[in-house]
């Protein structure tokens, strides 16, 4: 199980090159997001033909503040749990990771970095 918080921008860049089949994914999108990012990324989730075959990733509709070396990420890792034990108690680990988490080493063992989208993105802002 994954709990991926992040930015609009990087989330589904992100998901793609961790993804794997047999995993579960939830998503949210820290508070600064609106809802009209939020329906865009689930809308971007239910298109993508993996994401809907397997049916393993879903969105959190709302979200509240996130600072991610306070309390406050302690508890939505708390809230994702909670939620993927209402969607599916058959998990065995649960990793929490931010888009900043980058790069990342995939399961097929290969590196994926997305350093250039992060600078490209802060450049835009």
């Amino acid at each position: 199980m994954f709990l991926l918080i992040g930015f609009m921008e990087l989330m589904e860049t992100v998901l793609k090159a961790i993804y794997h089949p047999r995993n579960r994914y939830l998503l949210e999108l820290d508070s600064s997001s609106s809802d009209n990012e939020r329906e865009s990324l689930a809308l971007s989730v239910q298109s993508e033909k993996a994401f809907q075959a397997f049916a393993n990733v879903d969105v959190i509709g709302k979200s509240y503040a996130l600072n991610e070396i306070g309390s406050s990420a302690l508890a939505a890792a708390l809230h994702a749990a909670a939620l993927f034990l209402k969607i599916n108690a058959d998990w065995d680990w649960f990793i929490t990771l931010s888009v900043a988490d980058y790069p990342l080493m995939t399961q097929n063992g290969g590196w994926k970095n997305c350093e250039d989208r992060r600078h490209q993105h802060s450049k835009n802002s």
